[in-house]
């Protein structure tokens, strides 16, 4: 998250979305990857799948999933969200809450 954030970057946290995910969170793991080319929307899930911080935490029990993802304008599709949510939902529990964040950043080009 830090290179995401330039001088003229901003991030928005909406209070009331915050405050569900995190009530009786627990252990939380941060973990970051960068993908590129065609692809990398399903490429990024699957190194976040096979970080080893993730590798060793049980997420068919994580409750909250927080999904902070940094792209170009318009190197990024609403398609990619999408196929990276359902990537990632095989492992985590059915019922967990999902906040996904995209900021734009015109430096990654299509990274």
């Amino acid at each position: 998250m830090a290179q995401s954030l330039g001088d003229s970057a901003s991030i928005v946290i909406d209070i009331d979305d915050l405050t569900r995910l995190l009530h009786g969170a627990g252990a939380a793991v941060w973990v970051s990857v960068q993908a590129s080319g065609p692809g990398k929307a399903l490429h990024a899930a699957q190194l976040l799948r096979a970080h080893p911080w993730l590798a060793q935490a049980e997420l068919s029990s994580a409750r909250q999933v927080a999904l902070w993802i940094t792209a170009a304008p318009q190197a990024f599709k609403l398609s990619e969200l999408r196929d990276i949510g359902r990537a990632l939902q095989a492992g985590i529990h059915p019922d967990a809450t999902h906040l996904y964040s995209v900021q734009h950043d015109a430096r990654l080009d299509d990274t």
